[in-house]
């Protein structure tokens, strides 16, 4: 069983999956998954959309050389 130290405190912990052309978002707290293109436009958006949210974390997987491209693209903004 996964404990959230978290959940009392309205923070969030989100989790991305950075592929080639998608990427996989879940809040955990929400149970909340959504995909978007993997884009400077829709990586922004994603930003812009996180930030209405107290952040605990964001773990983020990529493989390959993907990472740099998805933390280069303003998401230090949040």
């Amino acid at each position: 069983m996964i404990s959230n130290s978290n959940a009392h405190s309205g923070s969030k912990n989100v989790g991305i999956d950075v592929g080639k052309s998608v990427l996989d978002i879940y809040i955990f707290e929400k149970d909340l998954h959504w995909q978007i293109d993997n884009s400077p436009t829709e990586i922004r958006k994603l930003a812009s959309k996180l930030s209405r949210y107290k952040l605990a974390r964001i773990i983020v997987k990529a493989t390959g050389g993907l990472l740099a491209y998805f933390l280069c693209c303003n998401f230090h903004r949040i």
